[in-house]
């Protein structure tokens, strides 16, 4: 004749499907972050260069000394006019108000500065014109002399 089993078999019992269980749980944990939430990984990134791309250009329109901007972009023309400063952040003739904006690359002629901003999907910057160079007509006039540009 089959006995009960003891109060420690059950115990014991209880234990390994408890075991099993949190184990099962883990595994589902572990499938569910491989098929969601590393496929999504890449949006996270794209996410954030919005964010700070926003964050840049806000700092450009409304939190940049425009008139201190145009004079240091036309000290540039001066000094490196027909030159490309591919790495400003790291370039000495470039100065301090034109780095904190974090241009990627600048663009030196004899009569304008291209500074770009931000490239890829979200490509924007700033264009300075030499003092005394006929206005142009385009938009995202900043003050005279100095243009803002969306691409």
């Amino acid at each position: 004749m089959l006995e009960p089993p003891s109060a420690s078999e059950k115990s014991t019992s209880r234990d390994l499907l408890g075991t099993s269980l949190k184990t099962a749980g883990c595994a589902l944990f572990a499938i569910v972050t491989v098929l969601v939430v590393l496929p999504c990984m890449p949006f996270a990134g794209i996410a954030l260069d919005v964010y700070n791309s926003n964050r840049e250009r806000e700092r450009l329109l409304h939190a940049t000394d425009h008139r201190a901007l145009l004079a240091a972009s036309r000290k540039l023309i001066r000094d490196c006019a027909g030159q490309s400063i591919t790495d400003p952040a790291h370039d000495p003739r470039v100065p301090q108000i034109i780095r904190n904006l974090g241009p990627s690359s600048l663009y030196i002629s004899d009569v304008e500065v291209i500074a770009e901003l931000h490239g890829g999907f979200d490509h924007y910057g700033f264009i300075a014109f030499k003092e005394g160079t006929p206005p142009e007509e385009r938009s995202g006039k900043l003050i005279d002399g100095l243009y803002y540009y969306s691409e």
